[in-house]
């Protein structure tokens, strides 16, 4: 009887150890699939990544175009500037004109002046 129940604990310990196996089978997809989720993780980082990558070359090409802006606004202000210089020129131009005409009017003044001092009839 004595044999007979130590033949049965072993049994006993024989369905133990079955049954830790199927729990250790369990921890090792439970690992597997952490590994899983882990690869997911990784694959979802590289994809960020990629995102990433993607934004920072938008960003980049809006800085580009941020750049390619200004230097049209520079031109544009360079061409104001030029305008403006062309209109101060004109400007400028007609000041002389104007300043010509005085002259010629006070030439004008001047001849007639002394045509009057030129006695008449001598």
């Amino acid at each position: 009887m004595a044999a007979t129940n130590a033949h049965l604990n072993k049994t006993t310990v024989a369905m133990a150890a079955t049954n830790a196996h199927p729990s250790k089978a369990t921890v090792a997809m439970a690992v597997t699939n952490a590994h899983l989720n882990k690869a997911t993780v990784a694959m979802a980082v590289t994809r960020a990544n990629r995102n990433k990558a993607t934004v920072a070359m938008a960003v980049t090409r809006a800085n580009r175009n941020k750049a390619t802006v200004a230097m049209a606004a520079t031109n544009a202000h360079l061409s104001k500037a030029t305008v403006t210089m062309a209109a101060t020129n004109a400007h400028l131009n007609k000041a002389t004109v104007a300043m010509a005409a005085t002259n010629a009017h006070l030439n004008k003044v001047a001849h007639v002046e002394r045509k009057e001092e030129i006695p008449q009839g001598v």
